[in-house]
């Protein structure tokens, strides 16, 4: 039995793409959920509502121009940034919601030599693998940092040095002495 159909007057248009960029592109759309078609759709779409169409008659403009200050974003570059914005916003969450587990916490927290319960083993578990999840949003940001604009890029900064922060004080808090 065939496959349905999810497009009508659907066009088959055979792509090339080096290893790398299709293996890029293969974990972007596995992440959003989609098939490597239906990203590439959804990136046509959201170029070609951004770009109106030029006809022939039309001078295209040189998209290095002296007057444009902004350079041309390459589209899965700019997939990339929204997904590191993503993926912040979720660390900033998911810390939060140990900052809220962890002033639930009896008075005087965990002392040296007192049993280890449960509750504490689960916080510091999760304060470890927020950590991780910081390690390596802060590896992606080194390498994105030289392709975003300066200003963007200083946010990111910001934030992570901010999240660093509170996590450094929940760790503090979960082990101290």
């Amino acid at each position: 039995m065939p496959r349905p159909r999810v497009l009508k007057r659907a066009r088959v248009v055979p792509l090339v793409f080096e290893d790398d960029l299709y293996e890029r592109l293969r974990e972007v759309a596995k992440r959003r959920g989609l098939s490597v078609s239906a990203f590439i759709r959804q990136l046509v779409v959201r170029e070609l509502q951004q770009a109106p169409l030029q006809t022939h008659l039309q001078i295209p403009s040189d998209p290095l121009s002296p007057t444009d200050p902004d350079p041309p974003v390459d589209p899965l570059v700019q997939v990339q940034f929204e997904e590191f914005e993503e993926e912040l916003a979720s660390l900033e969450e998911r810390l939060s919601k140990l900052e809220v587990a962890v002033k639930r916490l009896p008075a005087g927290g965990f002392r040296a030599g007192a049993p280890l319960g449960e509750q504490a083993a689960r916080l510091r578990t999760w304060l470890w693998d927020l950590n991780k999840a910081w390690e390596w949003l802060h590896r992606e940001y080194k390498e994105l940092a030289a392709r975003v604009e300066p200003e963007r890029a200083r946010k990111w900064n910001l934030k992570l040095a901010e999240l660093r922060r509170r996590w450094l004080a929940l760790k503090r808090f979960l082990y101290a002495k």
